[in-house]
């Protein structure tokens, strides 16, 4: 079966190519953009490793890679809201890595890290859809209405931030996500911006919420810290504390496996 988001290519002129389907945000038949699937600026500008011919971590495919994610998803428009809270990203990480400090943050940072959220759910299902009325696909629809100001606010589906520099082996020089689906939650890098969307808090235990509290991102803005240790109980909960070991582990590994080099994409 043909996805209904299935670009239609129409020759525009000798030169070009135009590519005609469904904006998977706004859902309207438009011209779509050549769109990158995480933001340019983390790909030039925190993760790529000129020494090695601008490789990164990409853990989308679990390897070291050069390929920066495009795909025809997304309407000018559409590319246009997304851009605007990538542009204060970039300035926020900038500014988080010069003085390792407090900066503040706005609303914008807020929308940026919602649409991440939103981007990796569809990267992970690309070629499958959504199960529909799955905690998942309301929480994904809700990040949608946010984004397009459908909605003031995508609650309860909240986003948190662990801003991660890490010199020594180089966790922060990774870009990509991936669905926690037995934790219910999206995980998502962005260089040293690590983000989480929850879209099931269903399993969480009252304590863990107060947990999870001192890393939430608030809609209206606020202040961010770069992370100088993990504490369990503090600003990590038990479980995700398990599920990012397991992760960095074996992100780590990689990084020093020889077999696991940049290959031809």
């Amino acid at each position: 079966m043909t996805s209904p988001f299935q670009a239609t290519l129409m020759k525009t002129d000798s030169t070009q190519a135009e590519h005609i389907g469904l904006c998977r945000m706004c859902r309207q038949k438009s011209s779509l953009q050549n769109s990158h699937i995480w933001p340019r600026f983390g790909y030039r500008d925190f993760v790529a490793e000129q020494k090695t011919g601008g490789t990164f971590i990409d853990l989308g495919l679990d390897r070291l890679s050069g390929k920066q994610h495009k795909e025809y998803w997304y309407c000018r428009s559409c590319e246009g809201i997304m851009s605007r809270g990538e542009n204060v990203a970039k300035k926020l990480i900038v500014a988080l890595e010069a003085t390792k400090a407090n900066e503040n943050y706005d609303s914008h940072f807020h929308r940026f890290l919602v649409s991440i959220s939103m981007r990796t759910v569809e990267y992970f299902h690309r070629s499958s859809p959504i199960p529909r009325q799955s905690q998942l696909a309301i929480a994904h629809r809700s990040w949608r209405h946010y984004l397009l100001n459908k909605s003031r606010t995508c609650d309860p589906y909240s986003h948190h931030v662990f801003v991660v520099f890490d010199p020594q082996v180089g966790l922060h020089r990774a870009m990509g996500g991936r669905i926690m689906r037995e934790l219910g939650l999206v995980l998502s890098q962005v260089g040293p911006l690590m983000i989480v969307g929850w879209y099931d808090k269903r399993q969480l235990t009252n304590a863990e919420i107060q947990v999870w509290n001192q890393s939430l991102v608030e809609a209206t803005g606020g202040t961010v810290t770069p992370l100088t240790e993990w504490r369990v109980g503090t600003n990590i909960t038990t479980n995700f504390a398990a599920a990012l070991s397991d992760h960095e582990r074996e992100v780590h590994q990689r990084i020093l496996s020889k077999s696991w080099k940049k290959k031809s994409d």
